[in-house]
């Protein structure tokens, strides 16, 4: 989470072949840009940074890739430590090719207020007692599988749902 009006962005890529990852860094122009603790920065145009953390790339804003080498570093708190994360996440399969997380400010300032499949996201996942959402996507026979996992404040979820008639959704029989 950021104080400004907009939210940080981070998105880290396991790399098993970091010769590989810096050959296609230059060919999507990615250029060196000084270093930030002892770690090469790398910056596309636009604005986005990127750095080899550990065996992980991590990409997005200035402020968010610093505060991955901080987090790496020890001198910064991990994302795994958070008890909104961690619930929002426990059931994230084991054999997922890609995670998001947004907590519940991410959520409102990243995602509801665009417009497109992000607004619709954000639309979908926006609820008064959330307090974060992990999204996962892992293969299956035949396609992918996206499995959403909310994490909610119990006593904001208690009060939202006093009164409310109970919800059956009939999306499986629209398919």
């Amino acid at each position: 989470d950021t104080r400004g009006a907009s939210a940080g962005t981070l998105m880290v890529l396991d790399v098993r072949n970091r010769s590989a990852a810096r050959r296609f860094l230059a060919r999507v122009g990615a250029r060196g840009d000084g270093s930030f603790r002892g770690v090469a920065l790398f910056a596309l145009r636009g604005g986005t940074v990127l750095a080899f953390v550990r065996h992980y790339l991590v990409i997005g804003q200035p402020g968010s890739v610093a505060s991955a080498i901080y987090v790496a570093d020890g001198k910064a708190p991990s994302l795994t430590a958070s008890r909104q994360y961690q619930e929002a996440a426990a059931s994230e399969p084991a054999g997922r090719v890609f995670d998001a997380y947004a907590s519940a400010d991410g959520v409102n300032r990243a995602l509801a207020p665009r417009s497109g499949l992000l607004g619709d996201l954000g639309a979908l996942l926006d609820r008064p007692a959330l307090s974060g959402t992990a999204i996962s996507v892992s293969p299956v026979s035949g396609g992918l599988q996206v499995q959403i996992h909310s994490s909610l404040v119990p006593k904001l979820a208690w009060a939202a749902s006093r009164g409310s008639a109970p919800f059956t959704p009939p999306l499986s029989a629209v398919l």
